[in-house]
C-alpha cells in the first residue's frame, strides 16, 4: 500500500516532509486499531492497564498498618510528643513498610473497602454510644 499525494496529484508517493508525515500517522493509526482488536492486543493491552493500575496504587500508599511508622517523626510532627514520650518509657521504634491488597476480583473488592471504611466506623460510634443496644444486638445473633 502506497500514499499518493492529493494536493498535487503528481504520482509521487510523498510531495513533501508533511505530506510524509501525514501519511506514517496515518499507517501507524491504522496498524494500531489493527493491533488493539486482535486477540493478542487486547490482553496485552489489559494486562499493561493492570500493571498501570498496581503501580498507580503502590505510588501513592501510605498506610503502614493498624500500629507501624514510617520512620521517626520530625519534631513538626504532631505525634512527636507521643514517641518522645514512648521513648522515655524504654520503647523501642519498629518500622514497617507499606502494604497493599492483591485484587482478584475488582468490584468484590471496592464494595469490601467501602463497607470496611465507610460504614463499620458508623456502627462502632453507634454502638459506643448506645451500650443497651450491643445486648439486644447479641440476643439477636
Amino acid at each position: 500500500m502506497f500514499f499518493l499525494c492529493r494536493h498535487c496529484d503528481r504520482g509521487d508517493r510523498y510531495c513533501s516532509g508533511t505530506c510524509a508525515e501525514r501519511a506514517r500517522r496515518t499507517s501507524l493509526r491504522e496498524a494500531g486499531r489493527r493491533y488493539q482488536h486482535s486477540r493478542r492486543g487486547r490482553f496485552r493491552h489489559a494486562a499493561r492497564q493492570a500493571r498501570y493500575r498496581a503501580h498507580r496504587t503502590a505510588n501513592v500508599l501510605v498506610d503502614f498498618g493498624s500500629s507501624g511508622v514510617g520512620g521517626v517523626p520530625l519534631p513538626s510532627h504532631p505525634n512527636y510528643g507521643l514517641f518522645q514520650f514512648k521513648a522515655g518509657l524504654g520503647c523501642r521504634l519498629v518500622g514497617c513498610l507499606p502494604y497493599q491488597d492483591l485484587v482478584f476480583r475488582r468490584l468484590a473488592y471496592q464494595t469490601f473497602r467501602r463497607v470496611e471504611t465507610s460504614l463499620l466506623p458508623r456502627v462502632h460510634r453507634l454502638l459506643a454510644r448506645a451500650p443497651a443496644l450491643v445486648g439486644v444486638m447479641k440476643r439477636a445473633v
